[in-house]
């Protein structure tokens, strides 16, 4: 039947059982008996299996499924039906019928088609990994089936969107295989959550998740409303990410959960409400908290709608029309331009339009903000959230980013905050020596905003006092752009005492006060040259030298030391 069959498409289940009544009307029981003692031998290898196995066929290969139970009690009747049923005529009418529900299980499908229609099986399922942002990420999830399955992408249970450092692809192996892979580059603490890759085709799908955390500050994602039926069991799903993982609470009204025996927490952080009510209906908020104290919160309402009865009513009157969800749109900030150290600011995020929940989170140079005892966020209602600067510091200076979601989109708004700092040493003054003639350079650095102004002066005396503004000539002296001073050649006058002052329109100057000594080395003055003298006259030859003291003069005559009796 395999060969009179093979490469035939068929349109309906009739045309096939057309097709079989014309081959088995002309098959004998020798031939019947020895094809059905083929399939049970290659269903004996599918079922050992324990899945799925190929054989070749004619320089074919077929793919053969598991066979579940129910189909096994299909062949357990049929085996029966035929082993009686056959004669040299043909099949009767009751192992015909039999085949009828047989035929699109074995004959159908393998025979036109080449292979068992089957759900997909997942073969390579993604792994939880752990890592550090900026790492790329790769997940890989394959699958068979027939027909071909689809893969698709989740990630916390929204579907996966291309964006610049997203990328999904899929490709086909040579038997059958479907592989898709889901790229990260330069991966983010916002893109760990829960990624589930789902196989698909007319019969069915099969799923599976896994958790891809990133090292980073907690957050939770915009969550969409949730609609129920009264009496029905909801399920509320908290997308929290951020690594190490964030400690899951629910809350209601300012109220923790669970408060009620029908309400129930599950490990991975979702809020379970038994047999919902009327009562049950409101506003819903998952906070994450992270092992330093920080929070990060997310929102979510829940609508339970009555009974109707029938289902139909309840699909044509219970349920609100759905609408496209309108994106929040945030008011301009209001920032004060001049602040200094010490004082205190707020910066407030208004979201003016979009449809609740929204999910406000405020973040620093494009990261979620840091522990800091001088930095709160708080929120002031469900639609605003204002960020606190208890005590401005130099490390506060930054682009703050108020970012708002709901189901709809995610859009942000961004102020630079500039705090004026006084002058502070990166390199502070140090006093040294130097040996004339060598080059010196006396480093005094600071830092500020504005920009501190580094000035040099110098005291004219020997006493650190009436210190005067120092005149560089741009050659043997000179100031560097980071307000080091450059001494070259130096002279025994250049020693003294020296003074760095560094000043902006912040607070008080600083300066600092150090001493450079110079060092003269021994050197002879006197220019080198003949004496001339009488037998028994006295000759007086003279040596001049210079240098620190203590100094101290030999003679040498023909290279060894001149002894005192010359003297």
């Amino acid at each position: 039947m395999k060969v009179r069959l093979r490469e035939h498409c068929f349109d309906i289940t009739e045309d096939i059982q057309m097709e079989q009544q014309a081959v088995l009307d002309t098959l004998v029981e020798k031939d019947f008996q020895g094809a059905f003692q083929q399939w049970r031998k290659c269903w004996d290898q599918c079922i050992n299996a324990q899945g799925n196995y190929f054989e070749g066929d004619g320089g074919q290969l077929e793919l053969w499924v598991g066979v579940d139970s129910a189909a096994l009690e299909t062949l357990g009747r049929l085996s029966l039906l035929v082993w009686g049923g056959v004669t040299q005529g043909g099949v009767d009418s009751a192992a015909l019928e039999t085949l009828d529900g047989l035929s699109l299980l074995v004959w159908g499908c393998v025979i036109y088609r080449g292979a068992i229609e089957s759900a997909p099986q997942l073969r390579y399922m993604p792994i939880e990994q752990t890592v550090t942002p900026g790492d790329p990420v790769t997940l890989k999830c394959s699958s068979v089936g027939s027909p071909v399955p689809v893969i698709t992408w989740t990630r916390d249970h929204q579907p996966l969107l291309p964006s610049h450092r997203t990328t999904v692809g899929s490709f086909r192996m040579a038997l059958g295989e479907v592989v898709s892979h889901m790229n990260l580059s330069a991966v983010t603490v916002r893109e760990g959550g829960t990624y589930t890759c789902t196989a698909h085709n007319t019969h069915g799908s099969q799923a599976h998740s896994a958790r891809l955390n990133v090292y980073g500050p907690p957050f939770v994602r915009a969550m969409p409303n949730v609609t129920s039926v009264a009496g029905e069991d909801v399920h509320l799903w908290c997308p929290a990410g951020g690594y190490p993982a964030p400690t899951i609470t629910w809350r209601r009204g300012g109220d923790p959960l669970p408060s009620s025996l029908r309400q129930e927490m599950l490990g991975n952080g979702t809020l379970v409400v038994r047999n919902a009510g009327h009562e049950d209906a409101g506003r819903y908020s998952c906070v994450g908290t992270g092992r330093q104290g920080q929070t990060a919160a997310s929102h979510t309402f829940l609508h339970v709608l009555s009974q109707c009865g029938w289902y139909e009513l309840k699909v044509s009157f219970c349920f609100a029309p759905h609408h496209a969800p309108e994106p929040p749109v945030i008011d301009n900030f209001i920032l004060r331009r001049s602040l200094e150290e010490g004082q205190r600011t707020q910066l407030s995020c208004s979201v003016t339009e979009g449809d609740l929940p929204i999910t406000i989170n405020w973040l620093k140079d494009g990261r979620h903000l840091q522990h800091d005892p001088d930095v709160e966020s708080k929120q002031t209602s469900e639609f605003s959230m204002v960020l606190v600067l208890k005590r401005l510091q130099e490390h506060h200076s930054g682009a703050y980013t108020c970012e708002a979601a709901n189901a709809a989109a995610a859009v942000n708004k961004t102020a630079n905050i500039r705090v004026k700092v006084s002058p502070k040493w990166v390199v502070e003054l140090s006093g040294g020596t130097a040996l004339v003639g060598s080059t010196v350079v006396m480093d005094c650095n600071a830092r500020g905003y504005p920009q501190p102004v580094i000035t040099w002066m110098k005291a004219p005396g020997e006493a650190a006092r009436d210190f005067q503004p120092l005149v560089v000539d741009g050659v043997r002296s000179s100031q560097a752009p980071n307000g080091s001073l450059i001494l070259q050649e130096t002279k025994a006058s250049d020693a003294g005492w020296y003074l760095c002052r560094a000043a902006n329109s912040v607070g008080k100057p600083i300066s600092k006060v150090v001493q450079l000594t110079v060092h003269a080395p021994a050197r002879v003055v006197t220019e080198g040259g003949r004496v001339t003298g009488h037998a028994g006259q006295v000759v007086t030859v003279t040596c001049e030298a210079t240098g620190d003291d203590p100094l101290t003069l030999t003679w040498l005559r023909h290279h060894d030391p001149v002894s005192p009796g010359h003297t």
